[in-house]
């Protein structure tokens, strides 16, 4: 009798929870994370298969409060308020994509392993990143940021060992255990890249959430190597504060006159990004349609992730086999075809070290930098063309 009403009791819980909202964030905290699609996504939301189960009843719940609604939390989650708003202006000027990805990418900490700057990332489907892209590296332009940053609360997972895992996910692991350990052949590397496939390279052990607007603003190289830099910086100072104005207001207000030069004019071309996204951006007072979007709809705007195959600790040989598949798919943008490949890559890499020290230098816990970015916008993009 008491076990029955002990299976009631927790067939209630799930039933409570399924119905219950999920407090904005926890799917992508659950989810896999694939870094090599870091540029051709609209936003931080990579639901790629999960990899924990934040339902776990066994682990018990507690409630977190948000905008006026209540939502319940998984004890293994911290969820803590954290708001920070922060206007920044052009603090640089990048005269190649390399660099100005970058400046996108501050915001992803990777735990560990290979960094940002050496993972093959693709530009998929995001279709105002390849517009920059062909006018840096083909048409000479040069590139700088101005964004205000707004977070509203973070959740963190508690250490890897304690996370309860995602029973297909467990499977996985197991299956790999069992069956092919070390792959002999293509066969046995296929079920290493399913498993890449299915739930990426990193699983995420932080998020924050909140929302971003960017502006991204685009030069003549010959304008940014003629003038100094404070200059240049000025120009778009005006030019930020100007659109940012006009984007404030509605058309029955006098919008504020641009008073940049009439050079700077002339070479300026502007993209603005919102996160969470607007359905109509190009419409007047979409600034103010945006601060009022974030709270209701928050969006991750930073994220810290470690590699999958930290959480295969039970299989060690599985363990490096898939870190090893990991970074070979980083580096080059793809699976490998054969475990020989891999094997190799992985004796190469590791050779490599000493000449790169970064290439294996764990971040430290909290380094997060100041602003805090993210570089997926929103998906409506307003393109403003100084003439």
């Amino acid at each position: 009798m008491m076990k029955l009403k002990h299976i009631v009791s927790c067939l209630i819980v799930q039933l409570a929870l399924t119905l219950a909202q999920n407090l904005p964030g926890l799917d992508y905290l659950k989810s896999g994370f694939d870094a090599t699609k870091i540029m051709e996504t609209t936003g931080i939301g990579q639901t790629k298969a999960a990899i924990f189960d934040l339902n776990d009843s066994s682990q018990g719940f507690y409630d977190f409060e948000y905008e006026g609604k209540t939502y319940k939390v998984s004890q293994v989650v911290q969820a803590t308020s954290e708001l920070t708003r922060k206007e920044v202006t052009c603090e640089n000027v990048y005269t190649s994509f390399t660099d100005f990805q970058k400046k996108l990418t501050e915001s992803i900490s990777i735990q560990g392993g290979i960094q940002i700057g050496d993972i093959k990332a693709s530009l998929g489907f995001n279709h105002s990143l390849e517009e920059i892209y062909e006018k840096i590296t083909k048409e000479g332009k040069s590139v700088t940021m101005s964004q205000s940053y707004w977070s509203k609360y973070s959740l963190t997972n508690s250490p890897a060992f304690l996370m309860p895992l995602n029973n297909q996910f467990k499977r996985a692991l197991e299956y790999l255990n069992e069956n092919v350990k070390i792959p002999q052949d293509q066969n046995g590397q296929t079920f290493y890249n399913q498993v890449v496939q299915a739930y990426g390279t990193h699983y995420v052990s932080s998020i924050v959430m909140g929302g971003t607007a960017k502006i991204l603003t685009l030069l003549n190289t010959t304008y940014v190597e003629t003038h100094d830099f404070q200059e240049v910086k000025n120009q778009v100072n005006l030019e930020v504060n100007y659109i940012m104005s006009n984007l404030n207001f509605d058309a029955s207000f006098n919008q504020t006159e641009n008073t940049t030069s009439v050079v700077y004019q002339k070479d300026a071309e502007n993209y603005i990004f919102f996160t969470p996204d607007l359905s109509h951006s190009k419409e007047e007072k979409a600034w103010d349609a945006w601060e009022s979007r974030v709270p209701q709809n928050p969006q991750p705007v930073n994220i810290t992730v470690s590699y999958l195959s930290d959480l295969a600790s039970s299989y060690k040989e599985v363990q490096q086999h898939l870190r090893d598949t990991i970074e070979y798919y980083l580096k080059n943008g793809d699976v490998p075809r054969d475990p020989s490949t891999v094997k190799q890559y992985s004796f190469a890499l590791k050779q490599e070290v000493p000449q790169n020290k970064n290439l294996r230098t764990p971040l430290k816990e909290n380094s997060r930098t100041d602003i805090v970015e993210y570089l997926l916008f929103g998906k409506k993009k307003q393109t403003i063309t100084q003439k």
